[in-house]
């Protein structure tokens, strides 16, 4: 069970690799959180229209030198443009209860405790793929924040997996205004990494494989559910 409970976490990851694999585990954050916080300087948003792009991803396999156990680790880092005012998108970002109404894989969500820019959540997601029907339980933290040139962030950090077959997960979402076609429209970028116990054999040739549209996926189910809600206004 622990070792079909891992593919799960296959929908956070992204190809292709575009960076280089490093030998070891990915840099635990100074700060705790992990984000991507900016638009790339180089971004032209008119082209992003509709149209998410990925900025970088990055899977591989290492040893944990601590426990002698293999790990699937990487990162998914994407950006898109959509005509929707920033506030509208944050709101269905922030509204966590609602991801099973839209998102994939979600099946559950709920929040234990905290205020409105800090909350700590648990999730139930599930997936069915090639046969095999599975869910593992989490519990993450997420901070609300109000970043410089009017933009919103949402950051969260895993706390907790029970079964242990996550052994990290960081996200990011950063929402900015800009200007296309004469209409304020939203930058959306969305950064996710999660970390894998113990994958099976061949698991990362099925991640690369299964994940490329999931978090482009993601975004756009967001997306589609704001405008869903704003129709019904």
């Amino acid at each position: 069970m622990k070792k079909t409970c891992t593919l799960l976490a296959m929908a956070a990851l992204c190809i292709p690799v575009m960076a280089e694999e490093p030998a070891g585990p990915l840099p635990v954050p100074p700060s705790g959180y992990d984000t991507r916080y900016a638009m790339p300087a180089d971004t032209n948003p008119a082209a992003l229209l509709d149209k998410p792009a990925i900025i970088d991803s990055l899977q591989y396999i290492y040893t944990d030198s601590a426990l002698g156990e293999k790990r699937l680790a990487g990162y998914i880092d994407l950006h898109v443009v959509y005509d929707i005012a920033p506030k509208d998108f944050m709101a269905v970002v922030l509204d966590i209860e609602a991801l099973p109404d839209y998102m994939p894989y979600i099946m559950e969500a709920s929040i234990m405790s905290g205020t409105p820019e800090q909350r700590v959540a648990a999730y139930t997601v599930g997936i069915s793929f090639m046969g095999i029907k599975v869910a593992y339980k989490t519990v993450g933290e997420l901070v609300y924040q109000k970043l410089p040139d009017s933009a919103e962030g949402v950051k969260s950090r895993l706390l907790s997996c029970p079964d242990g077959s996550i052994y990290e997960h960081y996200s990011s979402w950063y929402v900015l205004p800009v200007t296309v076609q004469g209409r304020t429209m939203s930058y959306v970028r969305y950064y996710n990494r999660p970390g894998i116990s113990k994958p099976f054999l061949g698991m990362l040739s099925i991640t690369r494989a299964f994940t490329p549209p999931n978090s482009k996926g993601q975004i756009h189910a967001t997306y589609k559910e704001a405008l869903k809600r704003l129709k019904g206004k």
